[in-house]
């Protein structure tokens, strides 16, 4: 039976099997080819592949539960269990490969461990045909079809583990990617209610179980409600007890660090990115660090919908009081196994500590443009320093990045950044002094800041790498 209603699958909606076997084999190279990219595309190819199973499931329920299509089964002589069963297992075997291509994805690409590949795809998985069932019961005028798609454009525009506005988000569907070996179980929580009230609500609302009345379905509705609102109550007094504890203290190099909610070595790792930047900054002249030998790391964890109900949200890093404050507010901020959120942690940290910088906020082009190309070059230094994968990996990202940024054509736009790289990279002990020169001098155009480094470092006016930067330079 399995087999014939497969057949009759692929007749009605891919019109042939070798139809369907393209389809799926064209996405699947174009899933394979995301693989390559930063964190950002996997994940997108993730929720790609559970739309996709979502509407290969919404079209191939609703093929069996439109009246004009029923005797292609002879439903009559089907209970309404047995064909919500069959259609179940049908989409399974239909969608098989899609579930071992979560399995790979999580343990290749995303280096999850072998129980949370198993865990996460799953859920992932019965959550997609689910969907596509549930959505299925709405099939006249496609309006389910269009609650699919609003589901994938909003995926699509909000869900990136680089924007930290919350430890869950209530519809994403590829969160758990974020941290797969730290699984965020209130996001767990979220799918798995989804999971339920989905085959629950839907099973009711097939052609065999109209005759239950409608308030049992609105009860049914109440209590998924009630549930789903208990989540985020669980949440919020899980905030609160994490507030209500004391700091605890732990030491890294000179620096003490006061943290809760985490683990010492994650705060020790934390603080080691700290450290480092502080070397760098002190190259620059700059003690916006060093004279801060104190951090405080705390976590916030709050689903994003809370924090519309909060007075304020927390920054995500305070330099004051002598003291360097940080908030993490998800997972994905201190995942440090993926290079790619390890990369974006560092830069997030290096902009809101340069943006502490006094000199950074007086709206000189070339104050900034110098301070910009430092960082670049902190950032690789910063990388190569950590004694991890991932820190190795970051580091050859921003080599790579730095001479290829050296190698464009020189313009108004990037000349000065590119001088201050040659600054830090070859002159280091000049980085602060003409960082303090030009600050002080604020030059108004090109010309000016030429004249002005010419006049107070002709050494580094006439090193020959700047100088070829300069002759590049055209007015």
């Amino acid at each position: 039976m399995i087999k014939r209603t497969i057949k009759i699958i692929d007749t009605e909606i891919f019109y042939s099997i070798g139809y369907r076997i393209l389809v799926n084999v064209s996405l699947l190279i174009l899933m394979i080819f995301l693989q390559f990219k930063d964190i950002s595309y996997k994940i997108s190819s993730n929720y790609f592949v559970i739309i996709w199973i979502s509407i290969t499931s919404y079209f191939s329920f609703k093929l069996f539960l439109k009246g004009n299509r029923a005797f292609l089964m002879e439903l009559s002589k089907f209970s309404s269990l047995r064909l919500y069963s069959l259609l179940w297992l049908v989409m399974i075997v239909i969608n098989l490969h899609w579930y071992l291509f979560l399995i790979l994805q999580m343990l290749l690409n995303l280096d999850a461990t072998l129980g949370n590949a198993l865990l996460i795809s799953t859920v992932q998985f019965v959550l997609a045909i689910s969907i596509g069932m549930f959505c299925s019961c709405f099939w006249r005028k496609n309006i389910g079809l269009v609650l699919i798609g609003i589901l994938a454009i909003y995926n699509f525009v909000a869900c990136s583990p680089y924007i930290y506005d919350g430890a869950s988000h209530s519809f994403f569907i590829s969160e758990l990617l974020f941290s797969v070996n730290d699984i965020n179980k209130t996001n767990l929580a979220f799918l798995t209610v989804y999971i339920l009230f989905f085959v629950g609500l839907g099973y009711r609302l097939l052609k065999g179980n109209m005759r239950f009345r409608i308030w049992k379905n609105i009860a049914l509705i109440g209590v998924f409600m009630i549930v789903w609102c208990s989540i985020f109550v669980i949440e919020k007094n899980s905030y609160q007890n994490i507030q209500q504890k004391e700091f605890c203290k732990t030491q890294e190099d000179n620096n003490t660090i006061y943290f809760r909610g985490i683990s010492e070595k994650k705060a020790k790792e934390i603080g080691n990115i700290f450290d480092l930047f502080e070397k760098e900054y002190d190259i620059i002249g700059e003690d916006v660090i060093s004279e801060n030998e104190i951090y405080r790391i705390d976590k916030k964890f709050l689903p994003s919908i809370l924090w519309s109900f909060q007075e304020e949200k927390p920054k995500i890093l305070n330099v004051e009081n002598n003291q360097i404050s940080l908030n993490l507010l998800s997972k994905s901020m201190y995942n440090f196994e993926q290079p790619d959120l390890l990369r974006s942690f560092m830069e997030e940290i290096n902009v809101e500590i340069t943006n502490s910088i006094e000199e950074c906020n007086n709206n000189c082009k070339y104050t900034l443009h110098l301070i910009s190309g430092y960082n670049m070059c902190m950032l690789s230094n910063v990388a190569k320093e950590l004694n991890t994968e991932s820190g190795q990996t970051v580091y050859s990202y921003y080599k790579k990045y730095n001479e290829d940024f050296l190698e464009m054509p020189t313009t108004e736009f990037n000349f000065v950044k590119k001088i201050a790289m040659y600054i830090y990279r070859d002159h280091s002990e000049y980085a602060a002094p003409v960082y303090k020169y030009m600050a002080n001098n604020r030059p108004n155009n090109d010309k000016e800041f030429l004249d002005e480094l010419k006049e107070g470092f002709k050494n580094i006016y006439y090193d020959k790498e700047i100088q070829k930067v300069i002759n590049e330079l055209k007015y």
